[in-house]
């Protein structure tokens, strides 16, 4: 990963995650584990939320228009990184439209696209749920908390190669 920044992140992201698993594990019938799931989505949704920020910000910082730049980077930090990918896409496309395509390429070439692809959209619904409050029961577990973290990795490891 070229930014290793977002890697360190998504390292302890990685690792917050499986610290709240073996906890949940050492008590399964806690009726806390449902707010250490609901933290799980918000720990990993975040970290995919900071990445994105952080990746885009990289690249701004080592452009060379100073007024492009403070711009872009004064929009770009009130901006909600918290999309669906699709959502991702036409954002990317606003910055340049060579970022959605390439993203749109490698993301397709990947034999589980489509798995990496809901994966990342449920992470960013549940999320939305948790935070607005709209969630009533619901049935993402750790696990799955888990592994579709480790899809968002696979795509932000995609636009990581993109934006340089």
């Amino acid at each position: 990963m070229n930014n290793q920044t977002v890697m360190r992140e998504l390292i302890d992201c990685c690792s917050d995650l499986q610290k709240i698993k073996k906890e949940m594990n050492r008590n399964k019938l806690s009726p806390a584990n449902r707010f250490l799931t609901d933290y799980a989505i918000i720990r990993a949704s975040g970290t995919i939320e900071i990445s994105l920020k952080q990746i885009i910000t990289h690249f701004c910082c080592n452009s060379n228009v100073p007024q492009a730049n403070q711009y872009i980077l004064s929009t770009h930090e009130k901006m909600s990184y918290s999309i669906k990918y699709n959502d991702l896409l036409s954002r990317l496309k606003k910055f340049d439209s060579h970022w959605k395509t390439s993203l749109k390429k490698l993301v397709d070439q990947d034999n589980k696209r489509n798995m990496h692809i809901d994966r990342w959209n449920s992470l960013i619904n549940e999320r939305h749920q948790i935070a607005h409050g709209t969630v009533t029961n619901t049935t993402i577990t750790i696990n799955n908390t888990i592994s579709y973290f480790r899809s968002a990795i696979k795509i932000i490891r995609y636009i990581d190669s993109v934006i340089k």
